[in-house]
């Protein structure tokens, strides 16, 4: 998210345009424009958000953006000031979330109002200006190599603004991660998001992976927390067909449960994780055995193999 400051600045509007933008938000609530929903914020009027639906044919498509104009004491005849709080990769759109556009620049005229704004802002997501760029990586790849640029919005737009997680998915994630929070630091290694997601059932190639890494390690630490597991996952998770799932992982638990036993050794497991990830040292799947081998018994019937792989309470 955006840090943009939300003092009130009610107390600097006039009476009257106190009363102008109170009608606007009301009217837009009731009549929002299409892919538009206003976010009412009761306690300072000045704070104007709305979240936008990523238009089609766009890479920004099936997100939802949220933005933030903030009103100045000279509002209307002064332009209010436009941010995305969700991150977005564009080229009309700063790294602070800034946002420029004519209309809030030279173009302002004081009977424009709120609407018109917020109309304007999803226009910039169908049509953006590479003219006028306050991110000129997004500007000159928009210019020169469209495919990549739209290929990275696309990126940026699946990990940060589409829908939330669902419980279950979170369970999930949380397995996996703790697996491999070794040291129960509350962080993983970058290196270990690849094995996680290919436990998961989702393999990548190296190149994505390290892009998908670079947006959400945005300190270049090496080092994810939970939420940042979860936020760069979150582009992969989908609702899957439980039974479908469970009737795979079943197919792929007989194929090693050789004899037929109903369960597996820790030690073939050992070489199942190992198989997802060669670069596990002996240290390493020692403490990942010791996690998922609570009971000492040192084997896995199916029901624990597959809540190791799903994430299931099961």
């Amino acid at each position: 998210m955006a840090v943009v400051n939300s003092v009130s600045n009610v107390e600097n509007l006039t009476p009257q345009i106190t009363r102008q933008v109170v009608r606007e938000i009301n009217e837009l609530r009731i009549h929002p424009p299409e892919g538009i929903q206003i976010v009412l914020n009761e306690e300072n009027i000045t704070d104007v958000q709305a979240i936008i639906d990523g238009p089609a044919g766009t890479p920004y498509f099936s997100g939802s953006f949220r933005i933030k104009l903030t009103l100045g004491k000279d509002y209307p005849q002064g332009p209010p000031k436009a941010f995305f709080l969700t991150k977005i990769f564009h080229p009309n759109v700063a790294k602070n979330g800034e946002i420029c556009v004519n209309t809030l620049k030279k173009d302002w005229r004081s009977d424009l109002g709120i609407k018109h704004i917020l109309l304007t802002v999803k226009c910039l997501l169908i049509m953006p200006n590479a003219e006028s760029a306050l991110n000129e990586e997004a500007g000159k790849l928009l210019l020169e190599r469209y495919d990549d640029y739209s290929e990275r919005a696309k990126m940026m737009t699946e990990i940060h603004a589409q829908d939330d997680l669902t419980k279950d998915q979170i369970a999930l994630l949380k397995k996996a991660f703790n697996a491999f929070d070794h040291e129960k630091k509350g962080c993983i290694g970058t290196d270990m998001v690849g094995t996680i997601l290919s436990m998961l059932g989702y393999d990548l190639t190296e190149s994505t992976l390290q892009e998908i890494i670079a947006e959400v390690d945005e300190d270049g630490s090496g080092q994810l927390e939970f939420e940042e597991f979860c936020t760069l996952s979150a582009r992969f998770l989908v609702e899957e067909d439980t039974e479908a799932m469970q009737q795979e992982l079943r197919e792929a638990f007989r194929l090693y449960d050789k004899e037929g036993n109903g369960y597996i050794t820790t030690e073939v497991f050992r070489d199942i994780l190992h198989e997802l990830d060669d670069k596990l040292s002996p240290e390493e799947l020692d403490l990942m055995i010791e996690e998922i081998d609570a009971d000492g018994s040192g084997t896995l019937d199916f029901d624990e193999f597959m809540e190791v792989m799903t994430g299931g309470d099961e």
